[in-house]
């Protein structure tokens, strides 16, 4: 057993981050994660996932995650284990699992929304004072499965920041759009 998620990593991933010349912020954003408290103590290559006894998954940025490898973290949420992405995703199929849709981004300035009903109700603690970078080119995904716990509004549609998505077997996805 493991004390929080393990940090994934993916060879498609990287790859994918390499041949279009970006860097992969994997320990960044892992270790900001660590930073604010989250006890991720291990990592796991994601051929290994349908092998692992981890708790949880943690994902960074993982744009180019192939349709393998989603399937391996299918498994994992349908044994109860949890799932979070923070960042960005091109696949589909990890989008369906977390609940969420790429869709444009807002066009103007937007303003935060802390859904906290859905907070309360989900035992979720955001603070009052959280800092929410209004950028707009990541307010760019709506939740259609899952449920938000902090938006971005520009008083006519809704862009999704914080989400989670529970299953019936206790599974949780949360999604994080951040970089």
């Amino acid at each position: 057993k493991t004390l929080g998620p393990a940090i994934v990593w993916s060879d498609a991933v990287f790859m994918k981050h390499f041949s279009a010349a970006k860097r992969w912020e994997l320990n960044a954003g892992a270790l900001n994660l660590v930073t604010a408290g989250l006890p991720a103590h291990c990592a796991v290559c994601s051929e290994n996932i349908p092998v692992s006894d981890c708790d949880g998954y943690l994902l960074v940025d993982p744009v180019g995650i192939t349709d393998t490898e989603v399937a391996a973290l299918e498994q994992k949420l349908a044994e109860g284990k949890g799932i979070i992405v923070v960042g960005e995703t091109d696949n589909k199929r990890l989008m369906k699992l977390l609940g969420i849709q790429k869709t444009v981004c807002l066009e103007t300035d937007a303003r935060i929304l802390v859904h906290r009903e859905a907070c309360e109700r989900l035992a979720v603690s955001v603070p009052e004072d959280a800092c929410f970078h209004k950028e707009l080119d990541i307010l760019d995904h709506i939740a259609t499965d899952a449920e938000p716990l902090v938006s971005a509004t520009d008083g006519r549609q809704e862009r999704v920041l914080l989400s989670i998505r529970k299953t019936a077997s206790g599974g949780k996805a949360v999604f994080a759009r951040r970089r």
